[in-house]
């Protein structure tokens, strides 16, 4: 019994990163806030999808948490940026994303349909957002 709970200890955190969902999406705009932070603004172009907190449009303000991400390292910044310029390259020419969440992908906001990220990643042709790992 126990070698059985030391395997499940080691292998189930790292089969809880591979879970998460995603969603078609447009990205209608970014911009940077005055905090530096970006705002993406995705509308999801699947018809009967809803994305986080059943929204069909959300504001992802992005940022790359390097404080954050120096004690668990699924990304680092050179990765967050190229995801954002696959976003910037989707946004101008309209193209169609694949863009989701992994874990807890969002951190939530007062505000219904704004999310938080603390980084991004492009994986597999597809853009994640990471908020709290693990």
């Amino acid at each position: 019994m126990k070698p059985f709970v030391l395997v499940a200890a080691v292998i189930g955190p790292s089969l809880a990163w591979a879970g998460g969902d995603a969603w078609h999406v447009e990205v209608e705009g970014i911009r940077e806030t005055a905090s530096g932070e970006l705002s993406i603004q995705l509308r999801t172009k699947e018809p009967f999808a809803s994305l986080p907190r059943t929204c069909h449009e959300v504001t992802v303000r992005a940022s790359f948490d390097w404080y954050w991400w120096q004690w668990w390292k699924p990304m680092n910044s050179q990765e967050h940026r190229e995801a954002l310029k696959m976003l910037r390259e989707a946004n101008v020419s309209r193209q169609v994303v694949l863009f989701g969440e992994m874990g807890e992908g969002f951190g939530l906001t007062n505000e219904r349909c704004v999310l938080i990220s603390r980084g991004l990643q492009k994986l597999e042709g597809a853009v994640y957002s990471f908020y709290k790992w693990p």
